[in-house]
């Protein structure tokens, strides 16, 4: 027998499951969901995702799974070890900041560098693999570039 939940145990029982188990997939929830005997369909699950705000991020083995936000302590050192993990080259154009990561991390370091560097940058822009880093002067681009390259030391 399925169970319907409501909203809220719905999004109480996907927490628990992704606090508890490493899930890289909207599918291996799914399943889990459904060994739990809850009803669910793909589209709800997707809406609960992005209503909960799951990242999706490399763990320390270098695979990608969902984290919950609030687990995630937002701090240099946080953005430091992604950066680390993800980050494939930098460029700098003028006031500008082009970063290639590995799939899916350019998201997860600009909402980290919004969050960090909320009053020093104009804003971000990130794609699957690829985040530009807008700068207010090319003088701030260079100093926020050379501040990233010294974290890969």
């Amino acid at each position: 027998m399925t169970v319907n939940l409501k909203k809220v145990e719905r999004h109480r029982l996907i927490k628990k499951i992704i606090a508890e188990n490493a899930i890289s997939t909207q599918k291996e929830l799914l399943l889990f969901l459904h060994q739990k005997k809850l009803k669910v369909n793909q589209s709800t699950l997707s809406r609960d995702v992005r209503e909960l705000g799951l990242l999706k991020m490399h763990n320390d083995d270098g695979i990608l799974q969902y984290f919950l936000p609030h687990f995630l302590d937002v701090s240099e050192d946080m953005l430091r070890q992604v950066v680390r993990n993800s980050m494939q080259s930098l460029e700098c154009v003028q006031f500008m900041l082009v970063m290639r990561t590995k799939i899916g991390d350019a998201n997860v370091i600009a909402g980290f560098i919004d969050e960090l560097y909320d009053t020093e940058i104009a804003g971000t822009l990130a794609g699957a693999n690829t985040l530009v880093i807008i700068m207010r002067d090319a003088k701030k681009a260079e100093e926020l570039k050379l501040t990233i390259e010294s974290w890969l030391e």
